[in-house]
């Protein structure tokens, strides 16, 4: 995939976020950004691109950029939202505007699922070993 040069000047607070995170993931601070951006993206239900068009233009990115994507998590303000509705919807019924908020919200977890899932499968045609993304994160 071609890649561009972008500047961006970025709070120091949130720097500082993105410099601890690609710390702990040992990743320099673009794999970091590019991560972050890719699942930002994914989760992005407002998104015209339809998930066939995603899922093919996986075809064109390199090894390096299929395990990015194969490794992105689901994007935490999705995630917590999620498990929030969930636990309210076990104690009581969903107001209509939070019901409709948790299908999108599953909808982005569902195309989050999909693309990695489409990652694992181009990696493993090109003889990659995808055993270690397989393995659920340790507190999982």
């Amino acid at each position: 995939m071609q890649s561009n040069s972008l500047v961006v000047d970025l709070p120091l607070p949130i720097l500082e976020q993105i410099r601890q995170r690609a710390a702990e993931s040992q990743h320099s601070v673009q794999e970091e950004l590019v991560e972050l951006v890719t699942a930002k993206l994914a989760a992005d239900s407002s998104s015209v691109e339809s998930i066939d068009d995603s899922l093919e233009g996986l075809t064109t990115l390199s090894d390096d950029e299929l395990w990015q994507t194969a490794r992105a998590p689901l994007a935490e303000d999705v995630n917590r939202r999620t498990a929030e509705l969930n636990e309210k919807r076990r104690r009581q019924r969903l107001s209509a505007a939070e019901a409709e908020e948790l299908q999108g919200l599953l909808h982005c977890y569902e195309r989050h699922v999909l693309i990695r899932s489409k990652a694992m499968a181009l990696l493993c045609e090109r003889g990659h070993d995808i055993a270690p993304l397989l393995v659920p994160p340790a507190g999982a």
